[in-house]
């Protein structure tokens, strides 16, 4: 990585993103060509000319700022002391990363982005729907043996069939593969309020057919 622009570097050649809505992936791509790429694995990180970088990590990716200003604090976990572990808070100051690679504070920024919306999709796995229990492992599997998941899996299949071609595009999408509702409604090129009318009508019928 040592043949990148520096972060600092990067920086000056960008625009400022103060002030400016970041965009969403569709329109970021659309606002030309990246003046920077890193590639690795199924890891690639984009960065615009607009200040605002594509981060995009296996099926998912999302937007940040190159030009985003702040300390970075990171948690180290040792598992080898006489505690069975126990956890140690480093800062980094900001200054650290402008003479290194652009791809490291980005991936770190996008790194933090991937987790917490991880964690936000534990938490708002399924549409609040009044009258749905949350039965996350049915839905999203999760299971305590291969034939449990085996069997789950023909029971979710069997349970599709009621379900038009899109609605199973988009059932797959937001509960299999942990998309987004805005990530769904931007993949399908609908709108948010489209997607979210799917989704009820797909927990309305799942209901019917399987509780």
């Amino acid at each position: 990585m040592s043949n990148y622009t520096t972060l600092g570097e990067l920086r000056a050649m960008i625009g400022s993103t103060a002030g400016l809505e970041k965009p969403t992936m569709k329109k970021l791509r659309e606002s030309g060509e990246p003046i920077e790429t890193y590639i690795s694995g199924d890891y690639r990180l984009e960065a615009y000319q607009s200040g605002f970088v594509l981060a995009v990590s296996g099926r998912h990716a999302l937007v940040v700022k190159a030009d985003e200003r702040r300390e970075y604090t990171y948690i180290h976990k040792d598992h080898t002391g006489e505690k069975p572990e126990y956890e140690a808070f480093y800062t980094v100051d900001e200054s650290v990363f402008l003479d290194q690679p652009w791809p490291i504070r980005i991936m770190l920024n996008a790194d933090d982005q991937f987790q917490k919306n991880e964690e936000d999709r534990e938490r708002k796995w399924i549409s609040k729907h009044p009258e749905i229990p949350d039965d996350k492992n049915w839905m999203c599997g999760g299971h305590a043996s291969f034939e449990d998941e085996v069997c789950d899996r023909i029971d979710r299949e069997r349970a599709l069939e009621c379900l038009t071609e899109k609605q199973r595009v988009v059932f797959r999408l937001y509960y299999e593969e942990g998309y987004t509702q805005d990530e769904v409604a931007e993949q399908l090129g609908l709108g948010r309020t489209t997607v979210r009318n799917h989704l009820e009508a797909i927990i309305t019928k799942l209901r019917k057919q399987y509780w």
